[in-house]
């Protein structure tokens, strides 16, 4: 008998433990995607799906699953939103359809090309050992007296299908970090963004005005488009991923006719403008109209300068690609 007590108060320390690192794991989270603006609770949310996957894997969610992601919630701040609070109960009381929860893994996908490849590598971590606890409360079992939780076979299945996706994010992560930005469509719209975000928060005019740029600029209107500048405009990418993206903007106009890279770079620092127009915050601006801030001034300049080499890297690459016999692009 004495065993099977030091067994079982073993096994309470070890889930007193687990049940302290997963709120920390949370903690940890909630600051490496900045989840205290309560406007961000539909990225708080995502960052639960995985949770509440592992969670229905045996077709039902316990008690004690739900009061920790309810926890993990609290601290994300869901809880004092009613509309959040709403979306995060209807999917722990109705189960996810299997393609949804890899569109879930899609969107995590999405969040993290905007981050720093070590704080990408530390967040999935993190995401990894919340998933991981849960799913250890999926099945009970018993030693002498005492009753425990451990991970269920079904579980371990859905938990390896995480850490599956996990290596993916990890893989494309170093992608891009490699190669850099190659989505030449979306390009265009990335200044618009870097501007925005330049006062440290994207207003609903600047958000509204950038996706009808979108339009406009006859980007096409794609899911994944559409799913990847609204994780632009949710979570602000680093300043190395701007300054890679516009160099690559910068070659993809080059790479086009003087003209078309003219009118091109004019286009997008004129919208560029118009975005820094909407938020305001400069009461001396002397010409007039809307106040801009310093920081969106002097972002702007910074785009402008870039872009400002598109006419001299233009104009070689033309000639170049007539000399060798080829059509002009």
């Amino acid at each position: 008998m004495e065993a099977y007590v030091k067994a079982g108060l073993e096994a309470y320390k070890r889930r007193r433990r687990a049940e302290q690192e997963f709120l920390e794991h949370t903690e940890r989270i909630k600051y490496l995607i900045g989840l205290d603006d309560p406007e961000r609770y539909e990225t708080a949310i995502l960052f639960l799906t995985p949770l509440i996957s592992i969670a229905w894997t045996d077709g039902r969610v316990a008690r004690h699953e739900q009061d920790y992601i309810l926890h993990a919630a609290e601290i994300y701040g869901l809880l004092e939103n009613e509309a959040a609070y709403a979306a995060l109960m209807q999917h722990l009381h109705s189960k996810p359809h299997p393609q949804q929860a890899e569109t879930w893994w899609d969107e995590i996908t999405d969040v993290c090309r905007m981050m720093d490849s070590g704080e990408c590598a530390a967040l999935v971590a993190h995401l990894y050992q919340q998933i991981k606890f849960i799913g250890e409360f999926s099945e009970k079992y018993t030693f002498g007296l005492w009753r425990a939780h451990r991970l269920g076979e079904n579980e371990q299945e859905t938990l390896d299908h995480s850490e599956k996706r996990i290596a993916e994010i990890l893989t494309d992560q170093a992608r891009l970090s490699a190669d850099g930005i190659n989505d030449s469509e979306l390009l265009r719209l990335i200044p618009l963004v870097h501007v925005a975000w330049a006062d440290g928060r994207v207003t609903k005019r600047e958000r509204k005005m950038i996706f009808a740029s979108l339009v406009d600029m006859q980007i096409p209107e794609s899911e994944q488009n559409l799913r990847t500048l609204a994780r632009w405009l949710d979570i602000r990418p680093e300043d190395e991923f701007f300054q890679a993206a516009l160099v690559g903007l910068r070659e993809h106009l080059a790479s086009h006719p003087e003209e078309h890279s003219r009118s091109a770079k004019y286009d997008i620092l004129s919208r560029c403008a118009t975005v820094a127009e909407m938020s305001g915050g400069n009461g001396s601006f002397v010409a007039g109209g809307q106040r801009i801030c310093e920081e969106e001034i002097d972002t702007v300049k910074h785009i402008a300068k870039i872009l400002n080499d598109v006419i001299v890297h233009a104009g070689p690459t033309k000639e170049l690609s007539t000399a060798n016999g080829g059509n002009k692009v």
